[in-house]
């Protein structure tokens, strides 16, 4: 067996094209356990009982009870292959796929070896298999090797194809792929970044979608590993103009959610496009100054509420919640005139302290709200208003922001600095774009640009009521009056 071991790896890796194959990707019997010591001994063997076990589905991933979520639980396949005659005198191969865990494998009672741990992996099976009755095959895998990380929600399984191949005696199988160094300037990526390492059921259109993703977050190049090893991925990845090498990636960080959207921790690998997010900032205050000269910011302050207004805008905030309550530019009510509308937080800030400040002559009037989270922790959020009209916000702390906006703002048009430049989004539900910009109008096209210079997502949850969740640890909100 030792023996048997020893040419199993000596043929690994060796990715030959599928194309005239037996196919094992079929039902298997299979039988689960909690974990590798509570599977049945000498599985491997032509006299075992198996006549209990059930069926399990290659590829597939298994599934468990609940309460083993976090057990390293184990599960053995058995099956039975005829050899057709025409692979009599050929070498005979067995091509396992990607497997999150490392399988023993066994064929004719014999130990071939382990999986890889990096790739997929074939062995040679010529002297161990039969052409005059059936040839047992069985393998076997724990959840995780000794060490690794355990998740509730990783599963195992053969993820992709097994099959078998032959090729005359005497001819070399198609050679491993061998990853080579990145080119100078290289920035190499990680597919785990864009999926999850362990229990996915691999296809030719993830691999595509996932090989474009990296290429459009400016990546050059992909670590050669379990999940960059399939033949079609390599092939995509070189359709999409990625290398893939030896080199370490510069972060295996999650680029995606649940829901294969981009997270904030994508923001900063982006390539650079030719859409600036600063300027439209930048230039929306100087139309707004082109078109406003409201004079000196005045403060009011009464029992209920702070009033900062000059001859451009009205500013109104509610003493006993923080809240911006009331927003008035040119005579025209952008916000509710009442009740529990305009900006805020979501549910569970309470107000601790409101603080206002008039600047000199020209300058802006500057507003601090302080709130205490349900979660212990406290926050201030910076409103700084400028005698044009024009009011910025700073939000610490991922806190999901609530707007509701006046009635008359009936019109909602997205607009998003995505990967590639400038877009109009028509669907939240694409992948969140870097930063994005919402624009409401009323009939008369006037209104209001609300623009963060952070990521930040932008949800409709009815007509006028707006969801701001921003994406990095502290967000700008700049309103551009139209």
């Amino acid at each position: 067996m030792m023996m048997a071991a020893a040419l199993a790896m000596q043929c690994s890796m060796l990715h030959a094209a599928e194309g005239d194959t037996i196919s094992l990707s079929e039902k298997w019997l299979f039988k689960i356990a909690e974990s590798a010591a509570q599977l049945p001994r000498h599985l491997e063997t032509y006299g075992f009982d198996d006549t209990q076990w059930l069926l399990q589905k290659v590829s597939g991933t298994w599934s468990v009870p609940a309460d083993w979520a976090m057990k390293n639980y184990a599960g053995a396949y058995r099956g039975w292959v005829m050899m057709p005659a025409e692979y009599k005198k050929r070498r005979v191969f067995l091509h396992i796929g990607y497997v999150p865990a490392v399988a023993n494998i066994y064929v004719n009672e014999h130990f071939l070896g382990k999986t890889g741990q990096l790739a997929q992996t074939e062995f040679d099976i010529t002297p161990y298999i039969r052409f005059d009755r059936r040839n047992l095959f069985a393998f076997s895998m724990s959840r995780y090797e000794g060490g690794e990380p355990m998740r509730a929600e990783d599963k195992t399984g053969f993820t992709t194809g097994i099959y078998i191949y032959s090729l005359p005696q005497g001819e070399a199988p198609a050679p491993a792929f061998q990853p080579v160094k990145a080119a100078a300037g290289s920035r190499v990526a990680d597919r785990m970044s864009v999926e999850p390492y362990r229990g996915f059921l691999d296809t030719k259109q993830r691999m595509t979608e996932d090989a474009q993703l990296l290429r459009d977050l400016g990546f050059n190049a992909v670590t050669y590993n379990k999940l960059s090893s399939d033949p079609d991925f390599i092939a995509a990845a070189r359709k999409a103009g990625l290398q893939v090498v030896s080199d370490q990636p510069l972060t295996s960080t999650a680029f995606v959610d649940a829901d294969h959207h981009l997270v904030s921790a994508a923001y900063h690998y982006l390539p650079q496009t030719t859409f600036s997010f600063q300027n439209v900032i930048k230039n929306g205050e100087a139309e707004a100054a082109k078109r406003r000269n409201g004079g000196a910011l005045k403060v009011k302050r009464s029992k209920r509420i702070i009033t900062i207004k000059n001859k451009a805008c009205t500013v109104v905030f509610d003493r006993q919640t923080g809240f911006l309550s009331r927003y008035m530019v040119d005579g025209v009510d952008l916000l509710p005139m009442s009740g529990e509308g305009g900006l805020r937080p979501t549910m569970g800030a309470t107000l601790v302290s409101l603080n206002s400040k008039k600047q000199g002559k020209g300058q802006p009037a500057t507003v601090s709200a302080v709130y205490d989270l349900r979660n212990g922790k406290r926050l201030t959020w910076k409103y700084t208003i400028l005698p044009q009209g024009v009011i910025s916000v700073s939000l610490p702390g991922l806190q999901q922001v609530s707007l509701l906006t006046s009635p008359r703002l009936n019109r909602t048009v997205f607009l998003a600095q995505d990967l590639k430049g400038e877009t109009q989004l028509t669907s939240l539900r694409a992948p969140r774009p870097r930063v994005l910009t919402t624009t409401l109008t009323g009939a008369d096209h006037k209104g209001m640009t609300l623009v963060g210079n952070e990521p930040l997502t932008v949800g409709q949850t009815s007509a006028n009521s707006l969801t701001i969740e921003p994406e990095s640890a502290h967000c700008v909100l700049t309103f551009l009056p139209k």
